[in-house]
């Protein structure tokens, strides 16, 4: 029968958990906030748009609107553009009702 050998089981698991403790203290910044275009597409549709590009969504008002953008977005604030801000920045819409 062979007998373990510790000393060098040991060795390689403190190298290791060295190592993914490094990894660990690095800093993660999270991802900005960059405002997609969502006018005119149903409120859903655009909540879930603007939580993909890691913004938040802010007040959601409605107006009166004509029969086609019942339930649409029909403005935004602010409007879409390559800026990148901070995550979670909100971003408040208008339905039509």
């Amino acid at each position: 029968m062979r007998k373990r050998e510790r000393g060098r089981a040991s060795a390689t698991t403190s190298a290791s958990a060295a190592a993914a403790s490094s990894s660990a203290s690095a800093v993660h910044k999270p991802p900005k906030c960059v405002v997609p275009n969502v006018l005119h597409l149903k409120l859903a549709k655009a909540k879930a748009r603007i939580r993909r590009r890691h913004c938040g969504v802010g007040r959601i008002t409605r107006r009166h609107a004509n029969l086609a953008n019942r339930g649409r977005v029909i403005k935004q604030s602010p409007k879409a553009s390559a800026k990148k801000r901070p995550n979670g920045y909100r971003v408040k819409l208008t339905v039509g009702r």
